[in-house]
């Protein structure tokens, strides 16, 4: 007489379901954790890109012995750099066909510019010349969904460096 051999691999539904619960536990308390986690990451990545975007241009003007022109635009939330043309006087400063753009980058969303400059005006210029000057020297002010702030801090040796406030935008260090 042939036994046949009853077979117990495999899992319960209850296994199955109990298994299940615990993932969705522990999903929920990890999404809970990323929502608090990535406005935070989003401005730090936001205030690296901007230095980039100005140590870049120092780079240009310094190697192509020209002027790199860098716009940041509030409205918009999008900053750009180009090198420019030297031979188009008229259009000095304006992003045209003969300029070569070096970079740009928009916010993400939830980041704001708060404040370039001190200027009032949505949109300001700074040109970093062939000895790696800027024009201008002051402060570009970030700030996120969570109401944290961080910026750049730009001399008119060229130089720049994040800085932060932790009490609402009034100080920075």
């Amino acid at each position: 007489m042939i036994k046949l051999l009853k077979s117990n691999n495999g899992f319960t539904l209850i296994e199955v379901m109990i298994v299940i619960s615990i993932l969705g536990i522990i999903a929920g308390v990890g999404g809970a954790g990323l929502n608090r986690w990535l406005p935070d990451y989003r401005l730090k990545s936001s205030v690296l890109d901007i230095r980039s975007m100005i140590q870049s241009a120092r780079l240009e003007a310094v190697k192509n012995n020209a002027d790199v022109f860098i716009r940041f635009d509030s409205n918009t939330r999008v900053c750009s750099s180009f090198l420019d043309n030297a031979t188009d006087a008229p259009n000095r400063g304006i992003l045209d066909g003969g300029d070569n753009p070096v970079m740009n980058l928009a916010m993400p969303a939830g980041i704001v510019i708060i404040d370039l400059f001190g200027v009032v005006a949505p949109v300001v210029d700074v040109t970093i010349n062939s000895r790696g000057f800027s024009t201008l020297a002051g402060e570009i002010h970030l700030k996120n969904a969570r109401d944290t702030y961080q910026g750049v801090n730009l001399t008119l040796a060229g130089s720049s460096r994040i800085i932060r406030s932790a009490d609402g935008g009034v100080s920075w260090n």
